[in-house]
Formats: structure tokens, C-alpha cells, sequence
């Protein structure tokens, strides 16, 4: 059983709107958050922040900006993770944008294990270049995980598997359906579902079917504040 807690740094704002998130990681630690951690006799083993990457506009590429620096940091992470597993540790992964979260699925992915993502936003992030004037990869996160059709090849091919995640093995959680839906991203998400329903979900596990039967079917409003 996992005992230790592997804290790894990832600042980017590579596939941010604007720069500002690759400054978290560092945030976070002058707030004491290692500290707070190893406080209730948590192992910690802090691994560091790599090389920080500030966001700046991409005019060769404005549909999907900064998209080789995103891919090689999604890379990058996916190999710190591996190897703090290979250590036995829990991983927790301080970004940056949301693009670091393709790299810690894939960190994972590479190990074999039975991956389940709570993706835990207030947007589905199933954009796809084309289908957003801004470019920012940001919240195009989950179709790249999902493959999704006109996701980048690049990104979706991070991983040891192309797609990383089939839409059963996630859950959607905070998602505000009472914004203004992105009538593309919600087509491609009830697209997925379709697919995922056509897989079998685990029948060793009672567990695993009622997780399977939850990603299919459950959203979680975002709580807002009285």
C-alpha cells in the first residue's frame, strides 16, 4: 500500500488564456503547503518544480497556442509521475494549467493502472482547436484526453495509448450546466457516452460497474455560493 506522498511542481501557463498560472506551484509552497501536509504525520517527498513556462501568444498557431511546448510538458510530467509510482508514492501534481492534467493521466496510464478521472471544473473542456476562436488548449484538456475528433494528434498522443481515457472512466464533477453551453463540446461529450455504453463495464468488480454506470450518467452542478 501506498505511504508516501510525492508533491511534484509542474508551472506552465503554456496552455493558458493569459500568463499568471505557471507562478501556482511556487504559491502554494510559500503558503506552507508541504508543511501543512507533513503536519498530520503525512510522508512527504517533495520532488520540486521544473522549469517554469510562462504563456505567450502563438501567432503561428492560434487555434491551438503554444501546442509543441504543452505536448513536451505533458511529456515531461507524464515521466516525473511514473517514476514517484515506481517509488510507491501517491502523487500529487501542482499546476499550471489544466494541460497538466493530460500528462498526469498519462503518467498513470503508463503504469497499468485502472485509471478513473474526476474532472473536477466548471467547463467540460471538450473543445477542440476548431471549434474555439481563442486557442488555449486549457480547456480543451478533455477531449484530448478522449481523442475526440479534431483534437490534436500530438497531444492525444502523449501517452502510451492513444486515446488516454474512454468516456466511462470519467466523471464529469462541477460542471455548470447553467452556463452558456458550447453547443460543439456538448455534442462531443454525449457522443462519447454513446460509444462508452456500447463497452461492457467490468464485471469482476460491483464497484467498477456502478463507477462505469456514474460516468455515464451523473453531473454534478457546481455548488454556488448563497
Amino acid at each position: 500500500m501506498n505511504s508516501r506522498l510525492g508533491v511534484i511542481g509542474v508551472p506552465t501557463s503554456a496552455g493558458a488564456f493569459a500568463p499568471g498560472k505557471e507562478q501556482a506551484p511556487r504559491a502554494l509552497r510559500d503558503a506552507g503547503l508541504v508543511d501543512f501536509l507533513t503536519r498530520p504525520g503525512v510522508d512527504v517527498c517533495d520532488r520540486g518544480d521544473c522549469e517554469p513556462w510562462r504563456w505567450r501568444p502563438d501567432r503561428e498557431n492560434r487555434r491551438a497556442q503554444n501546442l509543441g511546448k504543452v505536448v513536451e510538458i505533458a511529456r515531461h510530467t507524464a515521466r516525473r509521475v511514473r517514476g514517484a509510482i515506481a517509488e510507491h508514492e501517491v502523487t500529487l501534481v501542482l499546476g499550471g494549467d489544466c494541460t497538466v492534467g493530460i500528462g498526469t493521466v498519462a503518467g498513470h496510464v503508463a503504469t497499468d493502472e485502472r485509471v478513473r478521472l474526476i474532472y473536477f471544473d466548471a467547463h467540460a473542456d471538450l473543445n477542440v482547436p476548431a471549434s474555439v476562436r481563442e486557442g488555449a488548449l486549457d480547456w480543451m484538456g478533455l477531449a484530448h484526453l478522449l481523442g475526440e475528433p479534431g483534437a490534436s494528434s500530438e497531444l492525444v498522443g502523449v501517452g502510451e495509448r492513444a486515446p488516454l481515457l474512454e468516456a466511462e472512466q470519467i466523471l464529469l464533477f462541477g460542471w455548470d450546466l447553467g452556463r452558456p453551453p458550447h453547443s460543439r463540446a456538448r455534442r462531443q461529450w454525449n457522443r462519447a457516452l454513446r460509444h462508452g455504453r456500447r463497452r461492457e463495464p467490468d464485471r469482476r468488480s460491483e464497484n467498477s460497474r456502478q463507477r462505469a454506470l456514474i460516468a455515464h450518467a451523473f453531473w454534478c452542478r457546481r455548488a454556488r455560493r448563497a
